[in-house]
């Protein structure tokens, strides 16, 4: 799981990094997570590592509320105030049709080298109107 964590993490933070700032300028992301068990440290960790690899870029993670549905609702206020304290958010499955309009194409930022190492059918699912609107973080089927 770790890896998958890693990789959607690179993906974001780097589509974010990419068109935040020049080149020579130090960039500052936020990431929203979840906090539900040890989603939240596993994701600091992660994020601690990437700062490690790209010290031009510092990570802040904002933990969420930890309900599905209160984490939507306040993602959907953000999205659509163009909130702009927000770079890169952690959605669930079941939302990249609802939110699609105030997401990226993550293809345009490199998605489409690592798509392949995700189940063919998150991927399919996260593709709206062929944008690729996210790249699965983790999988917990149940």
């Amino acid at each position: 799981m770790m890896v998958i964590i890693r990789t959607a993490l690179v993906v974001a933070l780097l589509v974010t990094a990419s068109t935040a700032t020049p080149a020579h300028a130090k960039t500052t992301l936020t990431l929203a997570s979840g906090a539900v068990g040890t989603e939240l440290e596993s994701v600091k960790r992660t994020a601690k590592l990437f700062m490690d690899r790209h010290p031009d870029v510092d990570v802040n993670v904002l933990a969420m509320p930890p309900l599905p549905t209160d984490r939507y609702n306040l993602y959907l206020q953000f999205l659509t105030a163009e909130h702009p304290d927000v770079d890169v958010y952690q959605i669930d499955v079941t939302w990249p049709g609802d939110l699609a309009e105030h997401l990226i194409d993550l293809n345009d930022y490199g998605a489409k080298e690592v798509a392949a190492d995700h189940f063919d059918s998150l991927v399919k699912n996260n593709t709206v109107g062929g944008r690729l609107t996210a790249i699965p973080w983790f999988l917990d089927g149940g």
